[in-house]
């Protein structure tokens, strides 16, 4: 696929928000504010700069043994 200034593939959205790619696909389809990729044929795109967005927006969970 040639690359799109500003967009990742989803390997790479899950890498930058750093969740598996099912939470990236469940979020995608749950979560009325997660951004949306775009459809170019079979692949789907993500725009980087919304990614970051939300992420910024909800900032990563702790787990309960992180706490301390």
């Amino acid at each position: 696929m040639e690359r799109i200034n500003g967009w990742i593939t989803s390997g790479e959205a899950c890498e930058r928000l750093e969740i598996a790619w099912r939470t990236l696909y469940h979020l995608h389809r749950q979560s009325p504010d997660f951004p949306k990729p775009k459809k170019i044929g079979r692949t789907l795109p993500w725009e980087a700069q919304a990614l970051d967005a939300w992420q910024d927006e909800h900032p990563k969970r702790q787990r309960k043994e992180d706490v301390r």
